[in-house]
C-alpha cells in the first residue's frame, strides 16, 4: 500500500512537471524569452524550445536534457569560463541580473538581458539554478544607432559656422551653439534655461518677441531679420531661418530651432 501511494504521488508529480513544461513552452513560444535550469553539476534538467534554438545558433550543437554546460561550450573557451563563473555564483546562492553578449556561429552579435536565481528544496538546500533571458539585440542596436545619430547631430550643431539656437514653448533657451557664443560673447552655460529676452535689444524687444511667438503656432522663418544683443552692448543684425520641432503626436510643438 505504501509503495502504491508513493508511486501515485510520483506519477502526479511527473504529470505536474509535464503540465508546467507544456505551459512554459506555450507561454514562451514565438517570443525571445529563453528559460533553462541546471543541477549542481552544470547539467541541464530543463530548457524551453527558444533556449535550445539559441544554443544551436551559438554553438552549432543540439542541446538535450542531461547535457553538461561545460562540455557544451568546450569549443568556446571564453564563453565556457564566463558561463561556469556565472552559474557558480548562482549555485552559491547569489542572484544575477546582467546583460551579456555572444557572437554566434554565423558571426552575428547577440545581446541578452539575463536573470539567474538559485533553486532550493524544501529544506532550503540549493539543488540547482534557473535562468530567464530576453534577447535584446535589436533594442541595443537601435539604442546604439540613436546614440551615434545624436552624437553626429550634436557635433554638427555645436561646431557649425552658423549660430543655432533652440527654445521651448516657454521661450527658454535649450540649445546654444559655439557660433552663437561668438555672436553674443556669452557662453552656453550662461544662457541655457534663460529667457530669449536676454539676447534681444530692448528697443527691438516687442517686435522680435511678436515674431518669436508666431513660431510656437507653427510659423516658419525664412530670412527673417531679428537683431541680437552682444554682451558688450553691440547689436548684430541677423537673418534667421526656423523650424518647429514636434512631439510624438506629430502635432504638438515642443520646441523651435533657428539658424542665423
Amino acid at each position: 500500500s505504501e509503495q502504491k501511494r508513493a508511486d501515485g504521488v510520483r506519477r502526479e508529480n511527473e504529470q505536474d512537471l509535464l503540465r508546467a513544461h507544456d505551459l512554459l513552452e506555450a507561454v514562451t513560444k514565438g517570443t525571445d524569452v529563453i528559460i533553462a535550469v541546471q543541477d549542481t553539476d552544470f547539467r541541464y534538467i530543463y530548457f524551453n524550445r527558444t533556449y535550445k534554438d539559441e544554443i544551436k545558433r551559438l554553438t552549432g550543437k543540439d542541446l538535450t536534457l542531461g547535457t553538461s554546460m561545460v562540455e557544451l561550450f568546450a569549443g568556446i573557451p571564453e564563453e565556457q569560463k564566463r558561463s561556469v563563473e556565472e552559474w557558480s555564483k548562482v549555485l552559491r546562492g547569489e542572484n544575477v541580473n546582467q546583460t551579456i553578449q555572444f557572437t554566434d556561429t554565423q558571426g552575428d552579435r547577440r545581446v541578452y538581458h539575463v536573470l539567474h536565481a538559485p533553486i532550493r528544496d524544501g529544506t532550503g538546500t540549493i539543488i540547482g539554478a534557473g535562468e530567464v533571458s530576453y534577447n535584446i539585440t535589436q533594442q541595443v542596436l537601435v539604442e546604439e544607432k540613436l546614440r551615434e545619430t545624436k552624437e553626429y547631430l550634436d557635433n554638427l550643431i555645436t561646431y557649425a559656422n552658423a549660430p543655432i539656437i533652440v527654445w521651448d514653448p516657454r521661450f527658454r533657451i535649450t540649445l546654444f551653439n559655439q557660433a552663437f557664443e561668438h555672436l553674443t560673447g556669452r557662453k552656453a552655460k550662461e544662457v541655457l534655461g534663460q529667457q530669449l529676452e536676454i539676447l534681444l535689444p530692448e528697443r527691438h524687444l516687442t517686435v522680435a518677441m511678436d515674431r518669436i511667438n508666431k513660431t510656437m503656432k507653427g510659423e516658419r522663418w525664412e530670412s527673417v531679420e531679428i537683431p541680437i544683443l552682444n554682451k558688450k552692448g553691440g547689436i548684430r543684425t541677423v537673418l534667421w531661418n526656423s523650424a518647429s520641432i514636434f512631439g510624438p503626436d506629430k502635432k504638438t510643438i515642443i520646441a523651435t530651432i533657428a539658424q542665423g
